[in-house]
């Protein structure tokens, strides 16, 4: 091959900051790295697939610590003191509230119709139909679906007390915030900061707010970096390659995808026939032909990147244009597509759906109104549609 394979075997992946900690100390010079493409097994789906997708695949961690201080006593006389267990139990449940009702925001762009009826005469029937994409009214032809912000919060640990009949003067709550935007990250630093602030003036108790990892980015995946994986999953496993949602684990190899463009995937390594257990469960159970598989995707990525040129329109490399390839004096690296540079928030550019049937009886003109045309010219957000106004009889 004309190139370099470095393989990186990256230790303190469980909030160490392993691939943090290797990039500040230069894993990826010397050789300079180009490329970065990583895998993990997926038990929540069966042997025989590669997961992945386009944009953000993992989510996004940080964790917290709240500690709690107030004033104890014992339980026979709980005046006088500042109940930590309570306290620390309304802060449970303030938290949870954080996600339902700070992050879902209902999408307000909606397809309007608004119609204006120009009439010139009892014999002239001209209508001009304007299409606006603003909140106004009469009728809705596209509505888009309600979006969400995905999101968690979870408090995996509360210990407070010593004894049944002892009021506690401390505790300490720790949990984790996952997220697939950095803005959605603010806003839930934000409110767990401001609800430690109210919790700690409605009880009179101390309240102190700490994060050990305040913040790992999102996973998010390069359009380059996915095309090569789906068509080296073609390679390794015919029909294998599946379009994944994004999931709230996360993976500190998102700061190599910082750094340089590839793709994250997962191996399907679910046991057939067997109940699926969780990663990180004492009965976690693997099908171990993912081993040999995560192999092939990995050497087939390397064919791919080096190779790009011989393989044929299926994505196949026969055994020949490899050896070819070798001997090859050239380097043949893959190259990042163009992008599209249209804003692919701009919702003209995703919109194909143009009123086909709109029929309107107007009896007072005695008229009957026949769109002409399907499509729709598209201008500043504005679309024109033009009718025809056939006359009738009504009867």
């Amino acid at each position: 091959m004309h190139g370099s394979v470095k393989f990186v075997f990256q230790p303190a992946e469980e909030g160490g900051d392993g691939a943090k900690r290797m990039i500040e100390e230069g894993v990826l010079e010397n050789p300079h790295v180009d490329q970065v493409y990583g895998l993990h097994v997926w038990s929540y789906v069966k042997f025989g697939a590669i997961l992945c997708r386009k944009g953000e695949l993992m989510a996004g961690s940080g964790f917290f610590r709240i500690a709690i201080k107030g004033v104890g006593r014992h339980a026979a006389v709980p005046n006088g003191t500042n109940d930590v267990v309570v306290a620390i139990s309304q802060l449970t449940l303030q938290l949870h509230s954080i996600v339902p009702r700070n992050l879902s925001r209902p999408c307000t762009n909606k397809s309007i119709s608004l119609f204006f009826f120009f009439f010139f005469l009892k014999k002239k029937y001209i209508c001009i139909y304007f299409h606006f994409f603003v909140c106004l009214f009469v009728c809705i032809y596209e509505t888009k679906i309600i979006a969400l912000d995905s999101a968690v919060l979870t408090v995996g640990k509360v210990t407070s007390g010593y004894r049944a009949n002892i009021i506690a003067d401390e505790g300490v709550l720790e949990g984790t915030i996952r997220f697939l935007r950095k803005d959605v990250y603010e806003t839930l630093v934000q409110r767990i900061t401001e609800i430690c602030k109210g919790i700690e003036a409605s009880y009179g108790v101390t309240v102190t707010l700490e994060w050990p990892y305040i913040y790992d980015p999102p996973t998010t995946n390069h359009q380059s970096g996915v095309e090569l994986v789906r068509r080296a999953a073609k390679q390794t496993l015919p029909r294998g390659f599946q379009e994944c949602p994004p999931t709230m684990a996360a993976e500190d190899f998102a700061y190599f995808l910082q750094q340089r463009p590839g793709a994250f995937f997962f191996v399907g390594c679910g046991v057939e026939g067997e109940q699926i257990v969780p990663h990180h469960h004492p009965s976690f159970q693997v099908d171990e032909r993912c081993l040999l598989v995560g192999c092939q995707m990995m050497v087939t990525l390397v064919l791919f990147i080096f190779c790009v040129g011989v393989t044929d329109s299926k994505g196949q490399i026969s055994h020949n244009d490899r050896l070819q390839c070798y001997k090859d004096s050239k380097p043949r690296l893959y190259r990042e597509p163009k992008r599209d540079t249209r804003d692919t928030k701009d919702y003209m550019s995703k919109s194909v759906i143009s009123p086909i049937v709109h029929f309107v009886w107007c009896f007072q003109y005695k008229v009957f109104i026949l769109p002409f045309g399907h499509k729709n010219i598209c201008f500043l957000n504005l679309r024109w549609t033009f009718f025809f106004f056939l006359p009738f009889k009504h009867k």
